[in-house]
């Protein structure tokens, strides 16, 4: 006679470091919250069709303005 073992299918839950446990993925195409755009209402740094060396000096003037680091302007100067 074999003997069967029965199995429990008492499951841990894994949970966060507060108790509260993990909650299931949502997955890729899940809905989620709308993404707020701080830029909107800021007037545009080029209005018109400057050329192109008026464009730059405006670009980069903007960049400093908003503390970019030196390294990223420079690469938008070359």
């Amino acid at each position: 006679m074999i003997a069967r073992t029965r199995s429990t299918s008492s499951r841990s839950v894994s949970t966060y470091s507060n108790g509260k446990p993990y909650a299931p993925a949502r997955g890729r195409y899940a809905p989620r919250a709308r993404v707020e755009d701080q830029l909107t209402n800021v007037a545009p740094v080029v209005q018109g069709r400057p050329s192109a060396g008026e464009f730059l000096r405006k670009i980069v003037r903007e960049m400093r303005i908003r503390f970019y680091q030196p390294s990223t302007v420079k690469n938008y100067r070359n």
